[in-house]
């Protein structure tokens, strides 16, 4: 495999991980959220990794694609 692809998918892996621990904490409990400013700022941070993740794979998709064709 392919470094990029191995990072891509870490960083999906890791965002997912980031944004759904954060997220469950905002909207899983039923009082009042502490730290609710952080807690928003890492689920967007995790949604970032996700992106960020999912840009590398294409790459390394788009790349193989083109070194075939030639």
């Amino acid at each position: 495999m392919d470094t990029v692809l191995i990072l891509g998918f870490a960083f999906i892996i890791g965002g997912s991980a980031l944004a759904i621990l954060h997220l469950k904490h905002i909207f899983g409990q039923k009082e009042v959220v502490k730290n609710l400013t952080y807690r928003l700022l890492m689920a967007l941070m995790g949604g970032l990794c996700i992106s960020i993740g999912a840009n590398l794979i294409a790459s390394n998709i788009h790349d193989t694609v083109m070194e075939n064709i030639k």
